[in-house]
C-alpha cells in the first residue's frame, strides 16, 4: 500500500483537518473522521475506504495518516496519544462500521481488474458501478478473447518447465487465487527440483495479484497467531519454502484453507477476528509432510509437478521473468476465462495423471487398513480369522504395495472400526481358542496373490489333522 499516494488522494478529496479548539481536539478529530468516512471499522480492525477499495491498516498506519491530514500547525501541537484516543472512539462509532463478511458475500464473484470488473460466474466484463466497494484490486488488465498464442514466452515456459499436462490446472489455480472465494478448500503445491521454474511462476503470480494482496508466510509457520494476522485482507499467501520436517499444526492448516473465521494479533496489539480469504501456494522440492496426515488434510492438497529437468535455453534465459511479466495481461485473462467452468463444476481442478496417481497412492498409504480389508476380504457372519495371522497378512500386503504398515494395536483398532459386523474376541480356530476377528472372510479369488500364500498355509496348518491335534 502506497501511504503517500493515499494521503494525496484524501487531501485532494477532503482537504486538511483543522482543529478549531485544542481543548476538544479528540472530539473534533472524531467528528471529522465520521464526516470524511475514509476510515472504517469492522471487528476491531481499521480499513481505508478509497477509490472503491477497502484496505486493512494497522493502528500505527491510521495514526500516521491522520497526522498527515492535519494542518501543519496541528501536526506539531496534537500528540500521538490524542490521535490514538480519537481512533479508539472512532473504532466503535456506528457511522463508521462496515461488515466485511457482507461485502465479501455480495461481491465474492466480482473481480476488480486494473481496467474494470470481471464476473467470475458469467465471464462478463464491465465498468464498476459508482457505489461498488471491493476488498482488493488486481494488478493487470483483462483482455476479452485473449489466447495463449499471444503469450509465446509463457507457452514455451509451459512446454519446458511447467509441463503442458499441468497447464490447465495451473491456469485454473491462478484464476482461483485471483478471487476471494474459499469454497474449493484447496492449497496448491508447486513441486519439482531446484531451478525448474516454481519460484519464477510465483513471482509472476505475485506481480499480477499486486503486492498489497499477497503475503509470504513460510509454510512451516502457517498456523501461528502472529502469522495469521498477515493473511488479513490478502487473497494469496505465496511461500517459497517448505521444511522436510512434518508440519505439526495440521488442524490450523485445515481451518485456514477452509476459509474459517480465525484470530490473529500484531505485536503489541490486541487479537482480532477475521475470515481468511487467502489461498495458499507453496513452491517445494517434495510433497508436503504432515505430522498427523488424514483424509481431510489430503483433500485440501493440489500437487502440481513441474518437469524434472529444464532445457538449457530456459535455464540461461535471464530475462524470462521480464518476458512473462509483459505477457501477464494475456496469461491471466486466459486464466480468468476458466473461472465460470471451474465454479460450475464444483471446483474440480484439471489434475494431471501424475498428480492423480500421487494423491491416490497417498490415500492408500493413509487408509491402508481400509484398502487392505476392501481388497482382500468380505463381510461374512461365519468368517473367523486369527488376529496374529491377519496382521501378518496385512504386513505382507503393505510390503507388496510398497507402503508402511500401521502398528499392531492401531491396526486391530481400525479393523474393528471398519464395520460394525466385525467383532474381536476369543474364537475357536482349529480346535483352539485364539484372539481373532469374527465377521471377515477372505475373497476366494485372492488365493492367487503371492502375499496370501503364507496366510493360507498358516490357516491350513491350524486345521486338526486326522487322528491328531491341531498344530
Amino acid at each position: 500500500m502506497n501511504i503517500l499516494k493515499l494521503i494525496a488522494l484524501l487531501l485532494k478529496k477532503h482537504g486538511e483537518i483543522q482543529i478549531m479548539d485544542h481543548k476538544k481536539s479528540i472530539s473534533e478529530i472524531v467528528k471529522r473522521l465520521i464526516i470524511m468516512k475514509f476510515l472504517r471499522s469492522c471487528g476491531g480492525s481499521f480499513y481505508l475506504a478509497v477509490e472503491h477499495l477497502l484496505t486493512p491498516i494497522t493502528e500505527r498506519e491510521a495514526i500516521a495518516i491522520i497526522r498527515a491530514l492535519l494542518t501543519e500547525a496541528d501536526r506539531i501541537n496534537i500528540s500521538s496519544n490524542e490521535i490514538k484516543e480519537a481512533l479508539e472512539r472512532a473504532r466503535d462509532a456506528p457511522e463508521l462500521q462496515i461488515d466485511i463478511d457482507d461485502i465479501h458475500s455480495k461481491n465474492k464473484f466480482k473481480l476488480l481488474a486494473f481496467n474494470g470488473e470481471f464476473d467470475a460466474l458469467t465471464g462478463k466484463f464491465r465498468t464498476p458501478a459508482k457505489d461498488s466497494l471491493y476488498l482488493y484490486k488486481l494488478n493487470f488488465n483483462y483482455k476479452e478473447g485473449a489466447k495463449l498464442e499471444e503469450a509465446p514466452s509463457f507457452r514455451n515456459f509451459a512446454e519446458t518447465s511447467l509441463g503442458n499436462e499441468n497447464l490447465d490446472c495451473a491456469l485454473e489455480w491462478m484464476a482461483y487465487i485471483c478471487t476471494s472465494l474459499t469454497e474449493a478448500r484447496k492449497a496448491a503445491f508447486f513441486i519439482g527440483p531446484e531451478q525448474c521454474g516454481k519460484s519464477l511462476l510465483l513471482d509472476v503470480i505475485e506481480d499480477a495479484l499486486g503486492p498489497d494482496n499477497t503475503s509470504a508466510v513460510p509454510f512451516s509457520k502457517l498456523g501461528t497467531e502472529q502469522s495469521r494476522i498477515k493473511y488479513q485482507g490478502k487473497i494469496a499467501n505465496l511461500s517459497r519454502e517448505t521444511s522436510a520436517e512434518p508440519m505439526r499444526n495440521d488442524d490450523a492448516f485445515k481451518s485456514i484453507i477452509a476459509g474459517d473465521k480465525i484470530t490473529g494479533r500484531r505485536l503489541y496489539e490486541n487479537s482480532v477476528e477475521f475470515v481468511c480469504f487467502a489461498k495458499f501456494t507453496t513452491a517445494s522440492n517434495h510433497f508436503p509432510v504432515f505430522k498427523h496426515m488424514d483424509s481431510a488434510t489430503l483433500d485440501r492438497i493440489i500437487p502440481i509437478y513441474f518437469k524434472d529437468r529444464v532445457i538449457d535455453e530456459v535455464q540461461t534465459d535471464f530475462h524470462l521473468k521480464e518476458k512473462l511479466l509483459k505477457e501477464k495481461d494475456i496469461i491471466f485473462s486466459v486464466a480468468l476465462d476458466k473461472l465460470p467452468r471451474l465454479i460450475s463444476s464444483g471446483y474440480q481442478f484439471s489434475l494431471s495423471d501424475r498428480s492423480k496417481e500421487v494423491l491416490a497412492q497417498k490415500r492408500i498409504e493413509l487408509l491402508n487398513v481400509k484398502e487392505f480389508l476392501k481388497d482382500n476380504f468380505e463381510i461374512a457372519p461365519d468368517g473367523v480369522i486369527s488376529s496374529v495371522e491377519l496382521y501378518r497378512f496385512y504386513q505382507e500386503w503393505c510390503d507388496a504395495n510398497g507402503i508402511s504398515s500401521e502398528g499392531r494395536n492401531t491396526f486391530y483398532s481400525k479393523v474393528t472400526d471398519y464395520s460394525s459386523s466385525i467383532k474381536r474376541g476369543k474364537n475357536n480356530i482349529g480346535g483352539r481358542l485364539l484372539n481373532s476377528f469374527k465377521g471377515l472372510k477372505l475373497w476366494c479369488n485372492n488365493s492367487e496373490k503371492k502375499y496370501v500364500h503364507s496366510y493360507q498355509d498358516s490357516q491350513t496348518s491350524t486345521q486338526p489333522q486326522k487322528g491328531g491335534k491341531a498344530k
